[in-house]
């Protein structure tokens, strides 16, 4: 689509998703860690002390990778000083204790 849309003389624009391998003309996305670190101090400000299941996006996908690093921005300190307990399935589980 992307070829035939060059062919046209049509300008590609890539949104919030890098196309790779293709002749895109723009690429436009956000802070995905910065939009991280906002949704876990919305978290904290609300429940600060806890228990918290973290599901996030595929491990592959760079998107939920930088979402999670934000996250334990945030997160870490208070996992650190035992306020937070935290339990997370996909993406990445740096810096998270396993509940039992």
């Amino acid at each position: 689509m992307i070829k035939e849309a060059k062919q046209e003389g049509i300008k590609v624009l890539a949104y919030d998703r890098l196309i790779n391998n293709a002749d895109i003309d723009f690429y436009i996305s956000f802070n995905n860690e910065k939009v991280g670190e906002m949704q876990a101090q919305s978290l904290v400000n609300k429940v600060p002390q806890g228990n918290y299941f973290l599901m996030g996006g595929s491990p592959v996908d760079n998107n939920a990778k930088l979402f999670r690093a934000g996250q334990m921005k945030v997160l870490k300190p208070y996992i650190d000083e035992g306020k937070l307990r935290s339990s997370a399935i996909s993406g990445s589980t740096d810096g998270c204790q396993k509940m039992r």
